[in-house]
């Protein structure tokens, strides 16, 4: 998903021993991606780069090299965690922060 959720294919790399997947947050959430006349950051998210890092821990790696130049979002990668399962709790830019599991719906 691209910053304004749209559909992206977003490129990234596994390391030859499959130990480590890298990761370019534009691929997914990037400038480039929104039209000029569409750049409003209070409505772009970073939810597609987090199905990116999802995708390079379910083909087994386990680290990730994350590279976060170029980015569309102000959401501080918040939205990055959803994908896996977890949501950040606060206010915005509170360093308290803290990720929790997100409670499976019924």
């Amino acid at each position: 998903m691209g910053p304004l959720g749209q559909p992206v294919d977003a490129r990234w790399l596994i390391s030859t021993d499959g130990s480590t997947a890298f990761i370019e947050m534009a691929e997914a959430s990037g400038l480039t991606l929104v039209p000029s006349n569409r750049r409003d950051t209070r409505f772009a998210t970073s939810f597609g780069t987090g199905e990116v890092l999802r995708a390079g821990l379910d083909a087994g790696g386990r680290g990730v090299r994350l590279g976060i130049g170029g980015s569309a979002t102000t959401d501080g990668g918040s939205a990055c965690s959803r994908p896996s399962g977890r949501e950040y709790s606060g206010p915005m830019g509170d360093p308290s922060l803290r990720p929790r599991r997100r409670r499976p719906a019924h």
